[in-house]
């Protein structure tokens, strides 16, 4: 009974310090018998232990219980609410603790060559943003929403090619860029956590995002093949199709972006040196989606978004004291078709671009 509870202080204690999208999740504590800190570092990011661990498919150490809960409570405080369209349903909870999500994890070792890391949410205040006719966020429908979270199986498998190293496989997913090893790109990139009472104010992100940020996880699938040469170049490419299912729990509720069905690529290529306490990332990533028009937003337009982006990471690790520093810059075009200009549009592409950096010690 004793060690029970150690044990769940334990977990605890990995969840709450890594609160973040890129969770130290205590099934895979428990199945490579490391310490968080072993694949972490700071909130979110791996550690080059724990790129490893990720790009071996989850499959490392032994098979144990893959099942793990984590639970968040959220607190807002806004001092000119004005904004919502319905005071009655969202003006109540200013202020409030409230429980905001629900995670169930399924994460770890299947076989010898397969893991995963499955993520189900259920959000008790998730949001709809309500839209006017300009496009314009005036406000939110407040609903519950249960629905598969960023998540990913994957198959992984150790070769020689032309007598050099080499780590191949295969990956399944439902949320562009959330398999990727590095958390520079939006997946498990900064600032990794907010809540979603947020969106209630129109408060939600500084600014506009890019579709590769986030646009249209969940509501899509992804199959691709993956390669790590030597330990230091890797290179993905994977194709994303518009997901729509019967049960309504693995994808999201009132989904923003209608996806085509056809090919979304994706892909990514990174050059990663490790030499001892220093490790060094320099890549670069991207997709071309096609969307329909937005229904959330009246007179919206279908679009074809191409991303394009480059980032970089730097780590230096030890026992003692560790620092690191990560950059992120993409480009959006976003081809709205000659038909759409004078009418949705006042040209027919147009360009968003997205800067991010952070230095952690």
């Amino acid at each position: 009974m004793l060690q029970v509870i150690h044990k769940l202080r334990w977990q605890l204690l990995c969840l709450v310090v890594f609160s973040s999208q890129a969770w130290a999740l205590p099934s895979f504590t428990e199945q490579t018998q490391q310490p968080c800190a072993a694949c972490h570092l700071s909130f979110g990011e791996l550690t080059p232990n724990g790129r490893k661990f990720k790009l071996m498919g989850y499959a490392r150490g032994n098979r144990v219980n893959p099942f793990s809960i984590n639970g968040t409570v959220s607190l807002t405080k806004i001092s000119n609410t004005d904004s919502s369209v319905d005071p009655s349903v969202s003006l109540p909870k200013n202020g409030n603790v409230l429980p905001e999500e629900l995670n169930v994890f399924m994460a770890g070792k299947i076989t010898e060559q397969v893991g995963s890391n499955v993520k189900l949410t259920a959000n008790a205040i998730n949001t709809t943003p309500l839209f006017s006719t300009s496009g314009v966020q005036t406000g939110t429908k407040v609903g519950k929403d249960v629905f598969l979270d960023n998540s990913e199986i994957r198959f992984a498998q150790s070769a020689q090619f032309n007598k050099t190293p080499m780590v191949w496989g295969v990956t399944l997913n439902n949320a562009p860029s959330t398999q990727d090893l590095w958390s520079t790109t939006p997946g498990h990139g900064f600032p990794y956590r907010s809540s979603s009472l947020l969106n209630a104010w129109g408060m939600g992100q500084f600014g506009p995002t890019s579709m590769l940020d986030g646009g249209m996880n969940s509501q899509v699938l992804g199959v691709g093949m993956f390669a790590m040469l030597d330990d230091v170049w890797y290179a993905e490419f994977t194709s994303y199709h518009g997901s729509k299912t019967a049960i309504p729990a693995l994808e999201v509720a009132n989904a923003n972006n209608a996806v085509s069905t056809s090919n979304n690529p994706y892909w990514r290529l990174a050059w990663n040196p490790v030499v001892g306490a220093n490790s060094w990332m320099l890549g670069t990533f991207g997709m071309v989606s096609k969307l329909s028009r937005d229904r959330l937003v009246t007179g919206s337009s279908s679009g074809k978004y191409t991303d394009i982006g480059i980032d970089a990471q730097y780590q230096f690790i030890t026992p003692s004291h560790s620092w690191s520093a990560q950059a992120l810059w993409i480009q959006e075009k976003v081809d709205w078709s000659a038909r759409s200009v004078g009418t949705n549009h006042d040209a027919q592409v147009s360009t968003l671009t997205t800067f991010k950096t952070k230095v952690t010690w």
